[in-house]
């Protein structure tokens, strides 16, 4: 951009996505994750022509979403390979909305990192995954998105008719979202962090 303001607009032009509400999911989309809630909600719109399902990323849930969306002849999904570190800022912008993915019972284990990187551009975040967990007590407490139950798929159908059809309200949440991620979970905050632990044990970084 020669404002030097990054946007997401050169690539929504490059992938074909001008005019369109983005529900994008941006990483590994593995074993661990949900992706037959999205498929399902891609089925539920696909009758929907502004709505598009950007999935940008790999791994095994994604070829087995592939293969769903082939199966169900689906042309409201799209698929991107992973983006250079680089370009990520720029991916992750293309969005209206994100979404995170956890299947039941794997809270205990994971925390998916994409929605750091979701916060940091400031966009609202829909996960798919259980209420009790971090990312749902962190969506609870500081409101820069919601819980979808993993199943519920005409509750992320109608949540992103909301999302698309009561932008400011969501638009502040991504607001929310970055504010907060800048206050608490920056680069700089977590290197401030861990020099504060290492100095109390008499550490060197």
């Amino acid at each position: 951009e020669d404002s030097g303001l990054v946007t997401g607009d050169r690539l929504r032009g490059i992938w074909g996505l001008e005019g369109k509400f983005i529900v994008a999911y941006s990483g590994n989309l593995g074993r661990a994750h949900d992706w037959q809630t999205i498929l399902a909600s891609a089925i539920g719109l696909r009758d929907q022509p502004d709505i598009v399902f950007l999935m940008v990323g790999g791994g095994a849930g994604m070829q087995l979403l592939r293969e769903g969306v082939s199966a169900n002849a689906l042309d409201n999904v799209i698929f991107q390979p992973y983006q250079p570190l680089n370009n990520l800022p720029e991916s992750l912008l293309v969005a209206d909305v994100h979404l995170a993915s956890l299947l039941p019972g794997m809270a205990d284990y994971l925390v998916p990192s994409k929605v750091y990187g979701v916060m940091a551009v400031g966009r609202p975040l829909i996960f798919i995954g259980e209420d009790d967990s971090e990312i749902g007590d962190m969506l609870r407490r500081d409101n820069f998105g919601c819980v979808v139950a993993p199943g519920d798929v005409n509750g992320l159908i109608s949540t992103l008719w909301s999302v698309r059809d009561e932008p400011d309200s969501w638009l502040e949440k991504g607001r929310t979202g970055k504010q907060l991620y800048q206050a608490e979970y920056s680069s700089s905050m977590a290197y401030g962090r861990w020099k504060q632990l290492l100095e109390r044990y008499n550490l060197e970084i």
